[in-house]
């Protein structure tokens, strides 16, 4: 095994490092995008929705050392013979981005990246259920279940001119790209332990010029249940960090 795997190796699994040097590139602005969609019943009798539109982002506060993201549904069940039912489902991404450089005196192939991912706190207590969605032609099994846990991933964004910060907080939703590494990428709240996330070919590809590094990632809301025809709620405040690792020179 190479060096460069064996440190990606016990990195995953947790356990201490030999032979790698480890550094930290800061996270320097982060904000959250906000998402809303209506769903209901295709009947002509509903008319329009008089319901109100509350983004997350209008009821979560910004923070400067959290990043907010998750997912909330409100659901309307109609009355019968003629039951207009709606769901109102909002979900917020947390949009991160880290400066670095690249370890001095490390080939940009010898060094891994991982986003740490230590604490999830809920704005509100995390209860989901699985119910079929409204009026969204899903498919999939949905067991009407209930649960206190829900999905998350991590993406990567590209070079575009949003920039996240407090000015941007709550803006329009961010089109993202999947991770290289697909094994590690997706996680559940609550966390039992700190959720690593590698990110070593994005960290490679954000090199600007030089040794200086610009990572952009996204953690966002990836679970069956957004759409669900129930009122959901599974969102909050994250706390990570960009870890940043090379072979001992």
């Amino acid at each position: 095994m190479t060096p460069l795997a064996r440190c990606l190796s016990l990195l995953l699994a947790g356990l201490a490092l030999a032979g790698c040097r480890e550094s930290e590139a800061p996270l320097v602005a982060h904000s959250s995008t906000s998402q809303h969609h209506e769903y209901r019943n295709d009947l002509a009798v509903c008319g329009l929705n008089t319901h109100p539109i509350v983004p997350i982002t209008s009821t979560v506060r910004y923070t400067e050392a959290t990043v907010m993201a998750g997912f909330r549904s409100d659901y309307f069940p109609g009355a019968q013979p003629f039951p207009c039912n709606r769901l109102m489902a909002y979900r917020s991404q947390g949009v991160m981005m880290f400066r670095g450089t690249v370890p001095a005196g490390a080939a940009l192939n010898t060094v891994n990246a991982l986003l740490e991912i230590s604490s999830f706190a809920p704005t509100v207590p995390i209860r989901v259920i699985e119910a079929r969605p409204l009026s969204t032609g899903s498919t999939g099994s949905y067991s009407g279940t209930t649960r206190e846990s829900c999905r998350f991933r991590v993406s990567s964004y590209p070079r575009t001119p949003y920039v996240p910060g407090p000015t941007n907080y709550g803006g329009p939703w961010i089109t993202t790209t999947e991770l290289a590494d697909t094994g590690t990428h997706r996680f559940w709240v609550p966390m039992r332990e700190p959720q690593m996330v590698n990110v070593t070919e994005e960290f490679r590809r954000s090199v600007t010029g030089g040794s200086d590094v610009v990572m952009r990632l996204v953690i966002e809301p990836d679970d069956i249940a957004f759409a669900s025809a129930a009122s959901n709620n599974c969102y909050g405040q994250f706390t990570v960090r960009l870890r940043i690792f090379a072979p001992d020179e």
